[in-house]
């Protein structure tokens, strides 16, 4: 679970808005390397009073204990919300 609150420069304005996140997350290990993962989490616009809702799924591979790379999408619940695939990688140094 995560909690989080941002302070965000507006999309068509010079000003600035304050926006919470709450997620939650669930993984699970499918093989040695591979794991699975979904989440549920929402941004409150506090200017705009503004929800938006969105449900995550995502493989996440090791290649190494420091190097990983994932893919998923991230599906927003309201028409305004938006849809969107992502390939990420992640390393530790």
């Amino acid at each position: 679970m995560q909690l989080e609150g941002d302070y965000l420069k507006d999309d068509e304005e010079q000003a600035r808005h304050t926006e919470l996140l709450h997620s939650l997350v669930i993984s699970h290990v499918l093989f040695n390397k591979l794991e699975i993962f979904g989440e549920t989490f929402y941004t409150y616009n506090f200017k705009e009073h503004h929800f938006n809702n969105y449900v995550d799924a995502a493989l996440e591979f090791t290649i190494t204990p420091d190097v990983k790379v994932d893919a998923g999408l991230n599906y927003g619940l309201q028409k305004a919300s938006q849809k969107e695939y992502f390939l990420g990688f992640a390393f530790r140094y």
